[in-house]
């Protein structure tokens, strides 16, 4: 799988009450998928390198993307991947 340039890793910002705000928005993370080569199948290994997130909050952003009904996801060889589902609703 090939990617684009890989964005520098975004600053993290704090709020006024010192706790890390979010920077990264879940629809940062589905534009993950316009941007891959090849099938639109991504793990959260991919995102975090597009992103400048963490693997672990990539890969919870998937995971509430997929509670939302917005990706799905398959486990392989010790990988999860991740697609986008169609929105029947669109």
């Amino acid at each position: 799988m090939e990617f684009g340039p890989i964005a520098a890793p975004m600053p993290k910002e704090r709020g006024d009450t010192g706790q890390y705000v979010e920077t990264v928005t879940l629809e940062d993370v589905l534009e993950v998928f316009d941007r891959v080569a090849g099938p639109p199948v991504v793990t959260s290994g991919d995102v975090a390198e597009e992103t400048g997130l963490s693997r672990d909050s990539a890969r919870r952003k998937l995971e509430t993307l997929r509670d939302r009904g917005k990706v799905e996801r398959r486990r392989t060889a010790g990988r999860v991947l991740y697609w986008r589902v169609s929105d029947s609703n669109s």
